[in-house]
């Protein structure tokens, strides 16, 4: 008969206890839990997840099938509708993008959903096919969300409202953004900048157009981005 030496099977007890809380903190950590909709099935969630993987790796097809099998379950999912529009939008679908960006807004609303991000890039797809007025209120939607932007996201949508500037002509608004994403590091506002300069400065505008501004001009472009002189763009 074998004899175990208590100490022995003390430590053969801490090692099966250590596996076991090991597998637990790995399985929790493998558990997806959306940010916004905690209530849904950890395996939506990580599909989604997955999805959002793929385009961003540029296999928008492959994420758009995976995104409409989630909604085919859950057509209430917010990101799921999200990330299928920013997919399709990708593959140049834009009667899915459209429905998706849509639905995904709905949700959003209903469901009280606080995304930083979300109205940026619907008014980027309406930006890209051409329809203005609906841009330019997706951006100042986008604006609320200011305050809780990431520097990069706050880029983004600069850039853009300044690019929906130009295209209305209105090169005193697209000075104000571009600047103000030249602010935070923007190499696509800076070149904006570097074009847009001296065509300003034909214009008699030359004390106001530096990178380098001080406080009291950033405030002034700050209005000048989102709020001043609407009906003049328009």
């Amino acid at each position: 008969m074998i004899r175990h030496h208590p100490s022995t099977f003390k430590t053969f007890q801490l090692f099966l206890l250590a596996l076991v809380v090991s597998f637990n903190a790995h399985t929790n950590e493998a558990v997806a839990i959306d940010r916004f909709q905690a209530d849904l099935p950890h395996s939506l969630v990580s599909k989604v997840d997955d999805a959002r993987y793929l385009r961003l790796k540029g296999d928008s097809a492959t994420a758009l099938q995976e995104l409409e099998a989630v909604i085919q379950v859950r057509p209430d999912y917010y990101r799921a509708q999200y990330n299928l529009g920013l997919a399709a939008a990708a593959l140049n679908r834009s009667d899915i993008a459209e429905t998706a960006f849509k639905n995904a807004e709905t949700l959003l609303n209903d469901k009280n959903i606080n995304d930083a991000t979300f109205y940026n890039s619907y008014g980027w797809f309406a930006l890209t096919k051409n329809r203005l007025d609906e841009a330019d209120r997706l951006f100042r939607e986008a604006a609320n969300y200011e305050s809780k932007m990431t520097d990069i996201t706050r880029q983004r949508l600069y850039n853009n409202v300044g690019i929906l500037a130009l295209k209305k002509d209105d090169i005193e608004r697209a000075l104000a953004c571009f600047q103000m994403a030249a602010k935070l590091g923007s190499k696509l506002a800076t070149k904006q900048l570097d074009t847009l300069l001296p065509k300003s400065a034909d214009n008699g505008n030359t004390e106001k157009l530096t990178t380098e501004l001080p406080d009291q001009w950033t405030i002034n472009t700050t209005r000048s981005c989102f709020i001043a002189e609407p009906s003049k763009a328009e």
